[in-house]
């Protein structure tokens, strides 16, 4: 009999934790070291007030609230495992919410997050039934993005960043200021990308540097200024590479040098780096450089990973399995802080499919690493794949 099969994929950057044994009244689930691990309470099947997950060594990793109809109320607290406060989310009067993070060595205020809307809050924990190993079951928690009003702080108390959030992605104004308290940057941004004017400021107040983005890239003129105020170097961009004639000035505004920053002999100074202002930077597939803004991003990563594993399994393999109508298996894997993949799980209906879809995500290419505040971080992803083995034709 001819089989067709049709591979549906649904990629995600969260693992959401399954929730299974619901009762009323008290509910507790404990780690295989004895140790609690979830406990709260049930009402007619929902989840209501308080609910607390704990870290393996028994300490308090989270603590977040439902309402009476099983809703969450987006308040929470995530804990280091030193059992000190990491971040604490309320709502405000007027119907917004905001998180506010700390520094784990002396508590002090570290960011300041704004959201107008708030988002459903996705926890990534793994249930261990769902796997063979207790090795996801630790809280992992996902990182927040904001949107609205975001500050950072250093640990001297001092502003260091503020920036402004529309649809979780930059949008308008980006400012980074010293640790004395003088502004030093301000880059915009539209939709998660930079376009338009930068800034770079001397403490004193003065501009040291001024130019543009379009599309994400440095493009057009740049001038560079002493911390008098006195113009030292202009010339241009394109698409972010130092372009055509380049003039160094003198204290007077005499021009001394002037060269071409192609010729390789008489050049500008090195081009400026403008700081990423994202707080989060997804993993970047091979060929998804160019989107613009952490959503298309995201897209591309999602598409090019759909595409990957669509090009590259072959589902005859189902054929000699036995196997017949809708068949799920659930990936776990990693991209870690090289762009590599990593650390992959897979739960799936039959031990082939198992080896088979290992081989196939160990191979995906390497990635530019997703970063947080510009330092590369591991990210997990789970990633769903269904089978429909039709054995009709005419199905």
């Amino acid at each position: 009999m001819k089989h067709f099969f049709l591979i549906l994929f649904i990629a995600s950057n969260c693992l959401v934790f399954s929730q299974e044994n619901k009762q009323n009244g008290l509910y507790e689930e404990y780690y295989e070291n004895g140790n609690i691990r979830i406990s709260g309470q049930y009402l007619e099947a929902k989840k209501i007030g308080e609910w607390k997950e704990y870290y393996r060594s028994g300490k308090i990793a989270h603590v977040y609230e439902y309402d009476n109809n099983g809703k969450e109320t987006g308040f929470h607290k995530i804990f280091f495992k030193s059992g000190k406060l990491k971040s604490k989310t309320y709502k405000l009067d007027d119907g917004s919410y905001v998180t506010k993070g700390y520094y784990e060595d002396n508590g002090g205020l570290f960011y300041e997050m704004f959201t107008a809307k708030q988002k459903s809050y996705k926890y990534s924990n793994i249930s261990r039934n769902r796997f063979k190993t207790s090795k996801f079951s630790e809280a992992k928690f996902e990182y927040e993005i904001p949107n609205g009003l975001y500050k950072e702080y250093y640990r001297n108390g001092e502003l260091k960043i503020e920036s402004n959030y529309k649809d979780y992605q930059l949008n308008g104004l980006w400012k980074k200021f010293y640790k004395t308290g003088e502004q030093e940057w301000e880059v915009t941004y539209f939709n998660g990308y930079k376009e338009g004017s930068y800034k770079k400021i001397h403490r004193n107040g003065n501009v040291s540097v001024k130019g543009s983005h379009l599309s994400n890239l440095k493009s057009g003129k740049e001038k560079r200024y002493n911390e008098n105020g006195n113009l030292i170097w202009k010339g241009n961009y394109l698409k972010n590479n130092l372009n055509g004639l380049w003039t160094k000035y003198d204290n007077k505004g005499k021009a001394i040098l002037s060269g071409y920053s192609k010729d390789g002999k008489k050049n500008s100074e090195k081009e400026t780096k403008v700081p990423d202002g994202d707080i989060e930077q997804t993993p970047i597939f091979p060929g998804c450089e160019n989107e613009l803004g952490s959503i298309a991003q995201k897209k591309c990563l999602y598409r090019s990973i759909s595409e990957y594993v669509n090009e590259n399994f072959d589902p005859t393999i189902a054929s000699n399995l036995g196997l017949e109508g809708k068949q799920r298996m659930h990936v776990l894997f990693n991209i870690n802080t090289l762009g590599n993949v990593s650390n992959i799980k897979v739960d799936a209906p039959d031990q082939t499919l198992e080896v088979k879809a290992k081989e196939i995500i160990g191979k995906l290419p390497k990635m530019k690493p997703g970063t947080i505040r510009g330092e590369p971080v591991t990210v997990p992803y789970s990633l769903p794949i269904i089978f429909q083995v039709i054995g009709n034709a005419k199905e």
